[in-house]
């Protein structure tokens, strides 16, 4: 289950809940807290995915540099594909990975 379904589902229970205005069992506070326990994992893997991206933003911006201080020169079309492929494959599979968690 994606991070959204699960805050709208913890919503709905804590929403209901309140209006019910009675107490809450320490066995559904607990299923509440490893609700929140989850969603931090997939909060945390999301921090490492979007880093990725960053390194890959990085590694463009630099590539871009080097592009633009060597404008005179002539570069082969295999040379640039193997800088820019291994970036694209860094780049959605980090996107795939934000995706799948969202």
């Amino acid at each position: 289950m994606n991070i959204e379904v699960q805050l709208a589902s913890l919503q709905d229970s804590l929403g209901a809940s309140l209006e019910n205005q009675t107490t809450v069992p320490a066995a559904t506070v607990r299923q509440w807290l490893n609700e929140v326990d989850a969603m931090n994992v997939q909060f945390s893997e999301l921090s490492s995915a979007f880093q990725r991206i960053s390194n890959v933003n990085a590694a463009l911006a630099l590539m871009v540099q080097l592009l633009d201080s060597a404008h005179a020169e002539k570069f082969d079309a295999d040379q640039m594909f193997c800088l820019i492929d291994p970036l694209r494959e860094r780049l959605e599979q980090a996107i795939d990975e934000v995706q799948l968690t969202i």
